[in-house]
Order: C-alpha cells, then sequence, then structure tokens
C-alpha cells in the first residue's frame, strides 16, 4: 500500500510535491537539520523513520501515520536503510530517478554514521570530563588530573598497562583504582612485589607448583594467577622478574595459559595484568635483563605518575590527609599544622615522594603528643634544615629559591600587594605566604 493510497483511506487530504521539490526538501533538512527529524522537517514531503531496538521491536516517527502493517510496509520499495536498525521511509522515492536515490541513500547513511560516532565519542569523553579524582588517589594539580583521566578511560578496557613512577609515587593506588574502575573490580586485585620474592620461590608464587616439584613442595598449591582468576593481577617492580618467569608469564599473557611448576598439564586463567616500575624498562631490555617480546606485551597503556616535587599544591592536601587519618587511627593528637611546618613541608623535595610524606606526618604526628598542632620541632632534622641551608650557587636549593620567589612577586602583583589574594592564588594559606616571605625577604608593596 503507498503512502497516497493510505491518505486516503484515512481521509486526509495531501498535497503531493513535484519529485524534484521533494528532493530539494530532503537535501535541506538533511544539510540543516539533527538527525532523525522531527515530523515536520521534511516539509511536505512525506517521510516516516523507524528505529529497531535490541529486542527485534520497531518504533516510528514521521508525518506519516503509523503504518497499520509495519512488516508488510517494509516490503515497499521507498525505504532508505540508514544503518542495521535504523530505516527512513519517503513516500515517492521509487519514482525518483536512480543517481538521486543512490545519492539520498548514501548521504542518510552518511548522517546515521555520523550521529552514532557523535555518541560514542560522547561516552568516550565524558569520564575524561568528570576524571577530577580517582578513589584512592588523591591530588588536584594538572599533573594529577592528566592520571586520573588515562585511568579511567583504560580501566573500562582490558588492555595491558603500565604504571611508571619513582619510588614512593603511589603505583598501586593507580592499579587498584585501575581495577575498581573496571567490569572485575567484583573480582579479586592481587598484588605482588616482584622485587621481594626470592628467585626461586616467583615462579611457585605466580603460578603453583605440585607436590614434590621442589624440596618443601609437600603438596599442591595454586599460584596468584590461578587464585585471581576473573580479577586484576597488579606485579609491581616487573623489572626484577628473573627471565624463566617472564617466559611463562609472556606465554600465559599470549595464550592464557600456564603451568604450575612441576606439572604437565595446562591450566586457564582470565586476569588482567597491569605491571609497574621505577626503572627504565627499555635499557633493561638492550642489557639482556629483560625479554623484549615481553616488554611490548605488558607496555600497552603507560600511565606516568608525576614525582611529589613536580606537584605543588598536593603537597598540602596530601598532608592534611595524612594528619586526619592519624587522628582518627589514635583518636586524637594535633590537627593541624603550624604556619612554618607548612612552608617546610612545600619546600621540601621529598625523594621519598608520597611514601615519604606519609612517614613524616604518622611521626611527627607522634612527636606532637597533645599538642594542638604540628611544629617545626616536630619534623625531623632533615626538614628542619630546609629553611636554613644554602646551597652553592646554582644549587637545586637555591634554583627552588629562586622560583618561588618569582611565583610570589609575581602573584603579589597580580593581587596588588594584597597577601590574602595572593595566598588564595598560589592556592595556600596565608600564614604560609607570609613565612616564604619573611624568609625570601620579599618586599611587600601595596598598589
Amino acid at each position: 500500500m503507498t503512502a497516497e493510497r493510505l491518505a486516503r483511506e484515512l481521509g486526509i487530504e495531501i498535497e503531493i510535491p513535484s519529485a524534484a521539490s521533494s528532493e530539494l526538501h530532503v537535501l535541506r533538512a538533511a544539510a540543516s537539520r539533527e538527525f532523525p527529524f522531527g515530523p515536520h522537517d521534511l516539509g511536505a514531503v512525506r517521510w516516516r523513520f523507524a528505529t529497531r531496538n535490541r529486542l527485534g521491536h520497531w518504533s516510528e516517527i514521521g508525518s506519516l501515520p503509523p503504518f497499520a502493517d509495519f512488516e508488510s510496509a517494509l516490503q515497499m520499495p521507498d525505504w532508505i536503510e540508514c544503518s542495521e536498525r535504523e530505516l527512513l521511509y519517503i513516500d515517492g522515492l521509487s519514482r525518483w530517478p536512480a543517481e538521486s536515490r543512490d545519492a539520498i541513500a548514501a548521504l542518510f547513511h552518511t548522517r546515521a554514521d555520523n550521529h552514532r560516532l557523535h555518541r560514542l565519542l560522547e561516552q568516550e569523553e565524558a569520564p575524561q570530563a568528570r576524571a577530577t579524582s580517582v578513589e584512592g588517589v588523591i591530588g588536584d594539580s594538572p599533573a594529577m588530573h592528566a592520571v586520573y583521566s588515562t585511568i579511567t578511560r583504560v580501566a573500562k578496557r582490558d588492555v595491558a598497562v603500565c604504571v611508571l613512577g619513582e619510588s614512593g609515587t603511589g603505583k598501586e593506588l593507580a592499579a587498584r583504582a585501575i581495577h575498581r574502575h573496571s567490569s572485575r573490580r567484583q573480582k579479586t586485585f592481587t598484588a605482588v612485589n616482584c622485587a621481594a620474592l626470592p628467585e626461586n620461590l616467583i615462579e611457585s608464587e605466580l603460578f603453583g607448583h605440585v607436590r614434590g616439584a621442589f624440596t618443601g613442595a609437600d603438596r599442591d598449591r595454586a599460584g596468584l594467577i590461578e587464585t585471581t582468576d576473573g580479577g586484576t593481577l597488579f606485579l609491581d617492580e616487573i623489572g626484577e622478574m628473573p627471565l624463566t618467569a617472564q617466559a611463562k608469564l609472556l606465554r600465559f599473557l599470549q595464550e592464557g595459559e600456564f603451568r604450575r611448576v612441576g606439572d604437565t598439564v595446562n591450566r586457564t586463567a582470565d586476569v588482567r595484568i597491569v605491571s609497574a616500575t621505577n626503572r627504565k624498562l627499555d635499557a633493561a631490555v638492550e642489557e639482556g635483563r629483560f625479554r623484549e617480546d615481553l616488554y611490548y606485551r605488558i607496555r600497552g597503556v603507560e600511565v606516568a605518575l608525576p614525582p611529589l616535587r613536580e606537584r605543588g599544591n598536593d603537597i598540602a592536601q596530601l598532608a592534611s590527609h595524612f594528619l586526619a587519618a592519624e587522628r582518627e587511627k589514635h583518636r586524637g593528637g594535633a590537627s593541624s599544622f603550624a604556619p612554618d611546618v607548612e612552608a617546610i613541608l612545600s619546600s621540601y623535595a621529598w625523594p621519598g615522594n608520597v611514601r615519604e610524606l606519609q612517614n613524616t606526618i604518622r611521626a611527627a604526628h607522634a612527636l606532637a603528643g597533645d599538642a594542638r598542632a604540628i611544629d617545626v620541632e616536630h619534623l625531623p632534622e632533615r626538614l628542619r634544615q630546609v629553611s636554613t641551608r644554602r646551597g652553592p650557587a646554582g644549587s637545586y636549593q637555591e634554583s627552588v629559591a629562586r622560583f618561588r620567589r618569582e611565583l610570589i612577586e609575581k602573584s603579589l602583583a597580580a593581587a596588588g600587594g594584597n597577601q590574602n589574594q595572593a595566598a588564595a592564588l598560589l592556592r595556600m594559606s596565608r600564614q604560609a605566604l607570609a613565612y616564604q616571605i619573611r624568609e625570601l625577604g620579599i618586599m611587600v608593596r601595596q598598589c
């Protein structure tokens, strides 16, 4: 049944546009309006758009009334297949010239593809736009926002991830965040430090062993890969793994199969491997200490964690977090930092990164006892010397001091000499700014 006949049976008076007019309306609408179109977007052209859901049910919109027998209507010649689940009916399309029909069909295919790709891009970009934090990982610096974005994007896909960073930067926390944001979050997360395991035991620890495989193997034992089936296995310091274990790990990554030590039976497991290292694996490959094929297999997406000295005001945020954790753990103690302490914490280089900061706050909280605030005397000697230590010209300390001076002077100039506003621009407390102004001998001029 054609649309004209259907309209006559329904008693609807319609104006039949010419083929050229129909083509013009359709082309204009397709070029200027959002897809799929509204009921009157094609002008006088009569049309119907149908979409099919995953259950096979069709839904329709358009300027024509719904087809009484939709399955029979699909046999009509005036349909354009926009995609696998999208069809467009244009009344009289079969009377158009062949080249016009082909052009219209190609146009709607392109519009449907673009619409679908736009939705996919929105889905991809949405996590990135929201990635201002990740559970368990703390920091508001631009460098950490980049880390959050990478974690949330790679977590949902079972791609290989290698977490890079100096010792103490929180590589295991990043790996746990990847697991928590993945589809495996309900399963096991297992962390193992390859450098902490003796070379003769690491294969047994990862792959398990059977009774009698070696001295002391008095029973069968499942390895971490087997017990983590369905979850995530974090291999920290993977660069320290012996070559024999590297070969077995490579086979598991390629085939999904492994053997317990001393066994002849292949076993399978579905485990996502997240690795981490604080050393340059490419150098280890060149020196023959790390397999090149395994290197390219695990590197996948690299998540680079910045050292604490490059994270600016994250130091103060982390210090407050660790202090609050100590107060909760011990049910009391110091609840804040003296202004001088804030300045010292921000000025120190933190070679041990976040781990060193956490241990420093833990020790300072213990030494502070019942004091309300952590003072300079509660800090370790290496930090107490920060404000008085001066290195030779061109040293690291002097370079940092010059940078601090320039940053504070620019902030004061931008704030017209108002120290409260300058502290807000620098995201630090007014007391910490005043301490650094005194320490660096900065002249404050009111504008």
